[in-house]
Protein backbone atom coordinates (compact mmCIF):
# COMPACT_ATOMS: atom_id res chain seq x y z
CA UNK A 1 0.00 0.00 0.00
CA UNK A 2 2.88 2.18 0.79
CA UNK A 3 4.64 1.87 -2.67
CA UNK A 4 1.37 2.43 -3.90
CA UNK A 5 0.44 5.68 -2.33
CA UNK A 6 4.57 6.69 -3.39
CA UNK A 7 2.99 5.58 -7.24
CA UNK A 8 0.27 8.03 -6.91
CA UNK A 9 2.02 10.78 -5.68
CA UNK A 10 5.18 10.76 -8.34
CA UNK A 11 2.78 10.50 -11.15
CA UNK A 12 0.61 13.66 -9.83
CA UNK A 13 4.13 15.35 -9.47
CA UNK A 14 5.15 14.03 -13.41
CA UNK A 15 1.86 15.46 -14.50
CA UNK A 16 1.91 18.94 -13.02
CA UNK A 17 5.62 19.28 -14.18
CA UNK A 18 4.22 18.43 -17.96
CA UNK A 19 2.05 21.33 -17.30
CA UNK A 20 4.44 23.75 -16.26
CA UNK A 21 6.75 22.66 -19.04
CA UNK A 22 3.91 22.93 -21.62
CA UNK A 23 2.65 26.16 -20.40
CA UNK A 24 6.42 27.34 -20.26
CA UNK A 25 7.02 26.88 -24.01
CA UNK A 26 3.75 28.34 -24.92
CA UNK A 27 4.82 31.82 -23.45
CA UNK A 28 8.38 30.84 -25.08
CA UNK A 29 6.94 30.30 -28.44
CA UNK A 30 5.44 33.99 -28.31
CA UNK A 31 8.70 35.25 -27.89
CA UNK A 32 10.68 33.63 -30.52
CA UNK A 33 11.01 35.99 -33.26
CA UNK A 34 9.08 36.08 -36.37
CA UNK A 35 11.31 37.71 -39.23
CA UNK A 36 9.49 39.08 -42.65
CA UNK A 37 11.47 38.42 -46.09
CA UNK A 38 14.11 41.49 -46.26
CA UNK A 39 15.27 40.41 -42.34
CA UNK A 40 15.57 36.45 -43.11
CA UNK A 41 18.09 37.75 -45.98
CA UNK A 42 20.16 40.11 -44.01
CA UNK A 43 20.28 37.32 -41.55
CA UNK A 44 21.10 34.85 -43.79
CA UNK A 45 24.19 36.98 -45.40
CA UNK A 46 25.73 37.74 -41.96
CA UNK A 47 25.38 33.68 -41.19
CA UNK A 48 26.91 33.11 -44.37
CA UNK A 49 29.73 36.27 -44.08
CA UNK A 50 29.69 36.94 -40.74
CA UNK A 51 33.23 39.36 -40.94
CA UNK A 52 33.34 42.11 -42.90
CA UNK A 53 36.23 44.28 -44.00
CA UNK A 54 36.25 47.33 -45.43
CA UNK A 55 39.34 49.02 -47.26
CA UNK A 56 40.43 52.56 -46.79
CA UNK A 57 43.25 53.88 -49.05
CA UNK A 58 44.73 56.86 -48.80
CA UNK A 59 46.00 56.59 -52.34
CA UNK A 60 45.44 54.23 -55.45
CA UNK A 61 47.05 52.99 -58.66
CA UNK A 62 44.59 53.33 -61.43
CA UNK A 63 46.60 50.11 -63.26
CA UNK A 64 48.91 47.79 -62.46
CA UNK A 65 51.46 49.52 -64.70
CA UNK A 66 51.02 52.65 -62.53
CA UNK A 67 51.61 50.79 -59.40
CA UNK A 68 54.64 49.44 -60.99
CA UNK A 69 55.96 52.85 -62.50
CA UNK A 70 57.54 54.47 -59.33
CA UNK A 71 60.04 50.98 -59.11
CA UNK A 72 60.58 50.77 -62.99
CA UNK A 73 61.52 54.69 -63.17
CA UNK A 74 63.71 54.60 -60.26
CA UNK A 75 65.63 50.98 -61.42
CA UNK A 76 65.87 53.07 -64.57
CA UNK A 77 67.34 56.09 -63.45
CA UNK A 78 70.12 54.05 -61.56
CA UNK A 79 70.67 51.79 -64.75
CA UNK A 80 70.88 54.31 -66.83
CA UNK A 81 73.57 56.58 -64.66
CA UNK A 82 75.68 53.28 -64.31
CA UNK A 83 75.83 52.95 -67.93
CA UNK A 84 77.46 56.28 -67.93
CA UNK A 85 81.09 54.94 -66.42
CA UNK A 86 80.95 52.72 -68.96
CA UNK A 87 81.67 55.21 -71.58
CA UNK A 88 82.55 57.94 -69.42
CA UNK A 89 85.59 58.77 -66.80
CA UNK A 90 84.56 59.81 -63.76
CA UNK A 91 87.48 61.66 -62.76
CA UNK A 92 90.25 62.42 -65.94
CA UNK A 93 94.39 62.11 -65.58
CA UNK A 94 94.53 65.70 -67.02
CA UNK A 95 92.43 66.81 -64.30
CA UNK A 96 94.51 64.79 -61.71
CA UNK A 97 97.54 66.43 -62.95
CA UNK A 98 96.42 70.17 -62.65
CA UNK A 99 97.16 72.50 -59.60
CA UNK A 100 93.16 73.07 -59.09
CA UNK A 101 92.25 71.85 -55.46
CA UNK A 102 90.73 68.20 -55.00
CA UNK A 103 86.80 69.95 -54.44
CA UNK A 104 87.11 71.86 -58.12
CA UNK A 105 87.72 68.76 -59.87
CA UNK A 106 85.92 66.61 -58.32
CA UNK A 107 82.76 68.58 -58.79
CA UNK A 108 84.06 69.34 -62.54
CA UNK A 109 84.12 65.27 -63.12
CA UNK A 110 80.41 64.78 -61.30
CA UNK A 111 78.80 67.75 -63.58
CA UNK A 112 79.26 65.65 -66.84
CA UNK A 113 77.40 62.91 -65.31
CA UNK A 114 74.63 65.71 -63.55
CA UNK A 115 74.11 67.14 -67.05
CA UNK A 116 73.70 63.58 -68.60
CA UNK A 117 71.64 62.32 -65.92
CA UNK A 118 69.21 65.04 -65.73
CA UNK A 119 68.67 64.53 -69.43
CA UNK A 120 67.77 61.24 -68.72
CA UNK A 121 65.27 62.10 -65.52
CA UNK A 122 63.68 64.24 -68.26
CA UNK A 123 63.19 62.44 -70.82
CA UNK A 124 62.08 59.32 -68.70
CA UNK A 125 58.94 61.74 -67.50
CA UNK A 126 58.34 62.97 -70.50
CA UNK A 127 57.59 59.24 -72.00
CA UNK A 128 55.62 57.90 -69.52
CA UNK A 129 53.51 61.12 -68.76
CA UNK A 130 52.88 61.63 -72.71
CA UNK A 131 53.46 58.50 -74.53
CA UNK A 132 52.53 56.00 -71.79
CA UNK A 133 49.87 58.26 -70.10
CA UNK A 134 50.77 57.59 -66.81
CA UNK A 135 49.13 60.45 -65.94
CA UNK A 136 50.64 61.41 -62.11
CA UNK A 137 48.90 63.37 -59.63
CA UNK A 138 51.75 66.06 -59.72
CA UNK A 139 53.91 66.20 -62.91
CA UNK A 140 55.76 68.66 -61.94
CA UNK A 141 56.63 67.70 -58.49
CA UNK A 142 57.37 63.82 -60.20
CA UNK A 143 59.86 65.91 -62.74
CA UNK A 144 61.79 67.98 -59.82
CA UNK A 145 62.08 64.68 -57.74
CA UNK A 146 63.19 62.85 -60.76
CA UNK A 147 65.87 65.53 -60.59
CA UNK A 148 66.51 65.21 -57.08
CA UNK A 149 67.03 61.73 -57.29
CA UNK A 150 68.93 62.23 -60.49
CA UNK A 151 71.44 64.05 -58.69
CA UNK A 152 71.87 62.26 -55.57
CA UNK A 153 72.12 58.57 -58.03
CA UNK A 154 74.90 60.34 -60.22
CA UNK A 155 76.88 61.84 -57.31
CA UNK A 156 76.76 58.13 -55.78
CA UNK A 157 77.93 56.29 -58.73
CA UNK A 158 80.64 58.82 -59.98
CA UNK A 159 82.04 58.72 -56.02
CA UNK A 160 81.83 55.01 -55.94
CA UNK A 161 83.53 54.34 -59.77
CA UNK A 162 86.14 57.57 -58.76
CA UNK A 163 87.10 56.14 -55.73
CA UNK A 164 87.72 52.93 -56.50
CA UNK A 165 88.31 52.38 -60.53
CA UNK A 166 86.90 49.59 -62.23
CA UNK A 167 85.88 47.33 -59.13
CA UNK A 168 84.00 50.35 -58.01
CA UNK A 169 81.50 49.22 -60.87
CA UNK A 170 81.02 46.17 -59.54
CA UNK A 171 80.37 47.74 -56.53
CA UNK A 172 77.42 49.37 -58.25
CA UNK A 173 76.40 46.49 -59.50
CA UNK A 174 76.21 44.49 -56.15
CA UNK A 175 74.39 47.72 -54.58
CA UNK A 176 71.31 47.64 -57.74
CA UNK A 177 70.99 44.13 -56.63
CA UNK A 178 70.60 44.61 -53.09
CA UNK A 179 67.97 47.79 -53.55
CA UNK A 180 65.96 45.38 -56.20
CA UNK A 181 64.70 43.28 -53.34
CA UNK A 182 65.20 46.00 -50.58
CA UNK A 183 63.48 49.10 -51.85
CA UNK A 184 59.70 47.58 -51.93
CA UNK A 185 59.07 48.05 -55.52
CA UNK A 186 57.55 44.87 -56.23
CA UNK A 187 56.12 44.12 -52.74
CA UNK A 188 56.88 45.55 -49.17
CA UNK A 189 60.03 45.81 -48.14
CA UNK A 190 58.52 44.66 -44.38
CA UNK A 191 57.66 41.54 -45.32
CA UNK A 192 61.71 40.84 -46.31
CA UNK A 193 64.47 39.28 -43.84
CA UNK A 194 65.77 41.62 -41.11
CA UNK A 195 68.99 42.26 -42.81
CA UNK A 196 67.51 43.50 -45.75
CA UNK A 197 65.44 46.12 -43.40
CA UNK A 198 69.30 47.43 -43.04
CA UNK A 199 69.76 47.45 -46.40
CA UNK A 200 66.36 49.52 -47.11
CA UNK A 201 67.05 52.03 -44.61
CA UNK A 202 70.75 53.11 -45.70
CA UNK A 203 70.78 53.40 -49.64
CA UNK A 204 68.40 55.65 -51.49
CA UNK A 205 66.64 53.86 -54.18
CA UNK A 206 63.78 53.10 -51.57
CA UNK A 207 63.34 56.34 -50.26
CA UNK A 208 62.86 57.39 -53.97
CA UNK A 209 60.35 54.69 -54.81
CA UNK A 210 58.02 55.70 -52.07
CA UNK A 211 58.75 59.45 -52.94
CA UNK A 212 57.55 58.99 -56.28
CA UNK A 213 54.46 56.64 -55.59
CA UNK A 214 53.21 59.66 -53.38
CA UNK A 215 53.92 62.45 -56.26
CA UNK A 216 51.65 59.88 -58.88
CA UNK A 217 48.95 58.91 -56.87
CA UNK A 218 48.20 62.03 -54.51
CA UNK A 219 49.13 61.00 -51.44
CA UNK A 220 50.41 62.73 -48.42
CA UNK A 221 53.49 65.08 -49.38
CA UNK A 222 55.19 66.01 -45.98
CA UNK A 223 57.43 63.71 -46.44
CA UNK A 224 58.64 64.81 -49.49
CA UNK A 225 61.06 67.44 -48.58
CA UNK A 226 62.74 64.91 -46.03
CA UNK A 227 63.24 62.58 -48.41
CA UNK A 228 64.78 65.73 -50.99
CA UNK A 229 66.71 66.40 -47.97
CA UNK A 230 67.92 62.99 -47.76
CA UNK A 231 68.86 62.95 -51.56
CA UNK A 232 70.99 66.17 -50.72
CA UNK A 233 72.52 64.26 -48.22
CA UNK A 234 73.19 61.45 -50.31
CA UNK A 235 74.69 63.75 -52.90
CA UNK A 236 77.19 65.16 -50.43
CA UNK A 237 78.50 61.57 -50.00
CA UNK A 238 79.09 61.23 -53.40
CA UNK A 239 80.90 64.45 -53.70
CA UNK A 240 83.20 63.53 -50.79
CA UNK A 241 83.74 60.45 -51.84
CA UNK A 242 85.07 61.79 -55.20
CA UNK A 243 86.95 64.55 -53.50
CA UNK A 244 88.66 61.81 -51.29
CA UNK A 245 88.98 59.88 -54.69
CA UNK A 246 90.87 63.03 -56.06
CA UNK A 247 93.58 63.52 -53.01
CA UNK A 248 94.41 59.66 -53.27
CA UNK A 249 94.76 59.37 -57.10
CA UNK A 250 96.75 62.54 -57.37
CA UNK A 251 100.03 60.92 -55.94
CA UNK A 252 101.02 58.80 -58.38
CA UNK A 253 102.53 54.79 -57.86
CA UNK A 254 103.67 52.05 -60.06
CA UNK A 255 99.94 50.72 -59.90
CA UNK A 256 99.23 54.04 -61.58
CA UNK A 257 101.59 53.82 -64.57
CA UNK A 258 100.66 49.76 -64.92
CA UNK A 259 97.23 48.57 -62.98
CA UNK A 260 96.27 45.73 -62.08
CA UNK A 261 93.14 46.03 -63.98
CA UNK A 262 93.52 47.46 -67.78
CA UNK A 263 90.19 49.24 -69.04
Amino acid sequence: DAGAGQLEAGARTAADGSRTLADEIAKGAGQVPNPDASQKTSLSKVIADPVAVSNVSQAKADSYGAGLAPFFLTLALWIGIFMLVQAMRPITQRALASNAPAWKIAVGGWLPFLAVSVVQASLLTLVVNLALGLNPAHPVLMWLFMLAAAMAFSAIIQGIVALLGSPGKLVVLILLVLQLVSSGGTFPWQTTPQPLHVVHEILPMGYVVTGMRHLIYGADLSMIVPTVLGLLGYTLLGAAMSTFAVRKHKYWTLKTLKPEIAV
